[in-house]
């Protein structure tokens, strides 16, 4: 089991296709839809965590560089987007793996992250210490999602749990 974070703008044609080809087995858009998904939203410093083995990508996570709002500051954040694991491999406890050293990419860079999830996701994100934000406290202006918000590696104070932010999706 090998674990690597690469920028898109080192990412090899295969890999991106066997990106492609992951992602398609749990969002079943077509393979146009995702290389049309992947080449819209993977900007050339975005990071792609990447669990392998035997050089095949069986787990895949999309780390967006992108920035948020408060009243007064523009900051930075990592987008956390498409963890999914090859079927075969979802029942050998490989995510729990995976999620460890996704936070550990996050925690690196020393910003907070954010993701958007479903409602029976919850637990399993929090199980990793990421945190429930209130709807009330933030909004993600140019993506549209009925999903719930969460951050991680987020340092708690009254500031940010009283600030209304705004998380772009693009930049």
């Amino acid at each position: 089991m090998i674990f690597q974070s690469i920028k898109t703008s080192r990412l090899k044609k295969d890999q991106i296709s066997q990106i492609i080809k992951l992602k398609n087995t749990y969002w079943d858009y077509g393979k146009n839809s995702q290389i049309k998904w992947f080449n819209k939203n993977a900007y050339p410093n975005d990071l792609h965590n990447l669990l392998l083995i035997k050089r095949k990508i069986i787990g895949y996570t999309f780390l967006g560089k992108r920035f948020y709002l408060t009243k007064n500051n523009k900051k930075r954040y990592i987008l956390f987007s498409s963890l999914i694991l090859n079927k075969k491999y979802r029942k050998f406890k490989y995510a729990s793996k995976f999620m460890n050293f996704n936070n550990k990419v996050i925690k690196k860079r020393k910003i907070i992250s954010f993701l958007y999830c479903d409602k029976n996701k919850v637990k399993f994100y929090k199980y990793f210490g990421w945190i429930t934000l209130n709807k009330s406290m933030f909004k993600v202006p140019d993506h549209k999602s009925k999903q719930i918000g969460m951050v991680f590696n987020l340092k708690k104070s009254k500031t940010f749990l009283n600030t209304s932010l705004k998380f772009y999706y693009h930049l």
